[in-house]
């Protein structure tokens, strides 16, 4: 009995994942015929589930876009303390401007900054991102 019960889970994560009856029947060894019958019996729970795995993947895309930004921002401060010691010994100051103007450009594409937003309001922003992707996974929210 708790073998069936391991196998309808297994078969309801596999069916909310978009898995074909073909393909889970092999993986589980159950008939087609016995996965469609659960296919209806579980309907509202495979339903949910793919919703929880779909609202998971946009939360991880959201981490991983964060970081992508928090890693840009990083490297333009970088270039702009550089820029600022005026030490060129490894670099001109046009390209340091260069690279300074291609990470500002970067970092409004992984952010979906524009120019109309503001220095400090991209790091708000930034920041709020941060805490929140920082503090999720000590609340147990996102799992990897």
């Amino acid at each position: 009995m708790a073998a069936n019960i391991e196998k309808q889970q297994k078969f309801m994560t596999l069916r909310a994942e978009g898995k074909s009856f073909d393909i889970i029947a092999n993986k589980i060894n159950v008939s087609k015929p016995t996965l469609i019958k659960w296919s209806k019996d579980f309907k509202n729970q495979i339903v949910e589930l793919s919703k929880t795995i779909e609202e998971q993947f946009l939360i991880e895309q959201k981490i991983k876009r964060t970081m992508r930004a928090k890693k840009v921002s990083d490297e333009l401060d970088e270039a702009y303390a550089a820029l600022s010691k005026t030490d060129y010994k490894n670099m001109s100051k046009k390209d340091l401007i260069i690279t300074i103007e291609k990470l500002e450009q970067k970092l409004d594409r992984v952010t979906g900054f524009g120019k109309e937003v503001s220095q400090g309001t991209k790091d708000e922003i930034i920041e709020k991102y941060l805490k929140t992707q920082i503090m999720a996974p000590k609340l147990g929210v996102w799992k990897h």
